[in-house]
């Protein structure tokens, strides 16, 4: 504050009475804090912000931390970037933060080796910053070698399995390969070393540990266990909610008799985790799911009818599950979260609610988060939208070579491929009112423009692995078409575009969930609670697929 204004800089209190504001401000294990809620509620004002603004709240951290050493001013760059839109990353910022992320590959590298308390260092960056979800997943595998110099067994969430097996790994854990058996014994899951049987459960090549997450009234929790001891339990037995384990490992295939039932965008590289969840388990067998790669082909083939140039077909790799919710939101369930209705068409609240632009849709996801804290909300990308629309199809329509407005509602008059003429509705239907696609998605075709993460730009030729599109553009993706288009533009290939700040009456959008962030499995679906409460109405509206 004192290096802000030059009227100020000469007054020594000032700081003291900037730390000592309640409720903003409490005490830490440490220092002064400012308070969760807080924190929460400025990082969605600093997201609303304009780029440019962005960028000169970085320039003055930069300017004010730049006496501190190079430890904090690389968290505050790297924190920035996490929080910060795509844009504001400007050419002027890339070597800075090339810097930060440099510093901290080199201490995680390091710290065993120089003369520094690491551990307190990697203790206190965690209490600080342990609750940035966003910030840890995006530098995962910069934070996790940090991480395991604390000397904890707690994992922050956002640190990924695979490179916390790593970091502990590299600290010393024994990661010797061994096989080991699960098994369900009453209420409880253990692993037992293998000892050459053969049977109805997976076999489970552990190397070092095991990645454990577990789903409580106080959070999500995630800990790293080493099977040093047989048989080793894992804490899901008396969990009264839904819990999760991820075994960060190569697997083997699947034992017959494991079920491994398929989840909207499930897929696996090669040292994919297993997931194993749990409902109630009363002396009952457990479902399992078996997360498999999911190669698909974006885009529409040449041969397509109607079809437009920027349809290049390629292929794409989802490698991680998501959920997707089985609706747009609906205007019941934005009026629940913001108090407000800015649609045109409302005779139904469960019309999808439309006039809102993609930075509404960030702002709405931003509350929702502050109400359920911990739900991984967010839009689907380009790929997984369409990869859920297709439901394993591969026609124009998730429902074959043609549609009609009794499955569509687009505009009738002009069917798609010499179709036959049908009803034009010219405004939206209620959510779930027409058939759902092969995996229980509705309205992906036709009703409402979808808005996605993406950026526009043409689509690649080579093959792509989760593509997130482009850091910056001008558009951003919409799918799906609406209740005015012709039958050529609700297909599952087509894809829109507009600019972000736009609102319109044909336009909405679809809640995403990732899997893997909480733990999230394909064999439970979320847990709904009543019907009629804000939290309710949000799990209802990003209900997974089983």
């Amino acid at each position: 504050m004192r290096r802000l204004a030059a009227d100020t800089a000469a007054e020594p209190g000032l700081e003291a009475i900037v730390w000592s504001y309640a409720p903003v401000v409490a005490a830490g294990s440490r220092f002064c804090e400012i308070t969760p809620a807080y924190v929460v509620d400025y990082r969605e004002r600093f997201f609303a912000l304009a780029a440019a603004e962005q960028q000169e709240i970085l320039r003055r951290i930069l300017d004010a931390h730049a006496w501190r050493g190079r430890s904090t001013e690389s968290a505050e760059i790297l924190i920035w970037q996490a929080h910060a839109k795509p844009e504001a990353a400007s050419d002027e910022f890339l070597a800075r933060l090339d810097e930060a992320r440099g510093w901290f590959a080199r201490f995680g590298a390091a710290a065993e080796a120089v003369d520094c308390d690491a551990a307190g260092y990697a203790g206190d960056l965690f209490h600080r910053h342990g609750g940035d979800h966003a910030w840890i997943k995006a530098n995962s595998s910069l934070l996790a070698p940090i991480w395991s110099q604390a000397g904890v067994d707690d994992i922050p969430v956002g640190l990924q399995p695979a490179d916390v097996a790593a970091a502990r790994q590299r600290a010393g854990a024994d990661a010797v390969a061994s096989t080991w058996w699960l098994r369900q014994q009453d209420d409880r899951f253990v692993l037992r070393p293998d000892r050459g049987e053969a049977g109805r459960w997976p076999a489970l090549i552990v190397e070092g540990g095991v990645f454990c997450g577990l789903r409580s009234d106080a959070g999500w929790r995630q800990r790293w266990i080493e099977p040093r001891t047989a048989p080793l339990t894992l804490p899901l037995a008396h969990a009264a909610k839904l819990s999760g384990i991820t075994l960060p490992q190569r697997p083997p295939p699947l034992s017959p008799g494991a079920s491994a039932a398929p989840a909207v965008g499930e897929g696996t590289g090669p040292r994919r985790p297993w997931h194993l969840s749990r409902r109630r388990y009363r002396r009952r067998r457990a479902a399992f799911s078996l997360d498999r790669t999911r190669r698909v082909h974006d885009g529409s083939p040449a041969a397509e009818s109607e079809r437009y140039e920027d349809e290049v077909q390629h292929e794409v790799t989802l490698s991680r599950g998501f959920w997707l919710a089985n609706t747009a939101c609906t205007q019941a369930f934005w009026l629940a979260v913001t108090g407000g209705s800015p649609s045109s068409f409302k005779d139904n609240p469960r019309n999808p609610v439309e006039q809102v632009s993609w930075y509404d849709v960030q702002t709405f996801v931003a509350e929702l988060k502050r109400r359920l804290p911990g739900l991984p909300a967010r839009l689907p990308t380009n790929a997984e939208w369409e990869y859920a629309c297709r439901a394993g199809t591969t026609t124009p329509f998730s429902f074959g070579a043609k549609v009609t407005p009794d499955v569509v509602n687009y505009n009738g008059n002009y069917p798609y491929a010499g179709g036959e003429k049908g009803v034009y509705r010219q405004k939206t239907v209620p959510a779930a009112s027409l058939q759902a696609n092969p995996w229980g998605l509705y309205e992906m075709h036709g009703n409402i423009y979808e808005w996605c993460a993406d950026w526009y730009a043409d689509y690649p030729t080579e093959p792509q692995i989760d593509p997130q599109g482009p850091q910056t553009g001008v558009d951003r993706v919409l799918r799906g078409g609406s209740w005015g288009d012709v039958g050529r533009l609700v297909r599952s290939a087509y894809r829109s575009k507009r600019g972000p700040g736009l609102r319109a009456h044909f336009i909405g959008f679809r809640l995403a969930l990732d899997q893997d962030e909480q733990g999230l499995s394909s064999a439970d679906p979320v847990r709904v609670p009543p019907a009629g409460t804000a939290a309710g109405d949000a799990k209802a509206a990003t209900a997974g697929i089983d």
